[in-house]
């Protein structure tokens, strides 16, 4: 699951990458993820925060990567079209 990386610091890598597969995160792991994501995403204005999540979010760090701005945006930009 490719997530972006909205920290609001220039440099922190854009995006955050959670695998699901062995040895990494669980599909539920990736769906609580993905609800905190929503949430933070706009749905604040709309509900309360839901507690049952509160444990799992200190938790993402754990399970997450970093993906790190390449070293020539030029050359990556060329490679993705």
């Amino acid at each position: 699951m490719l997530l972006s990386n909205q920290d609001g610091k220039r440099e922190s890598p854009p995006f955050r990458l959670i695998e699901i597969s062995d040895g990494h995160a669980t599909e539920g792991q990736a769906l609580l993820t993905l609800i905190s994501e929503i949430w933070m995403g706009g749905a604040q204005r709309y509900a309360a925060w839901p507690r049952w999540l509160e444990d799992w979010w200190r938790r993402v760090p754990d399970v997450e990567r970093l993906i790190p701005w390449p070293d020539d945006l030029l050359k990556a930009a060329g490679e993705l079209v």
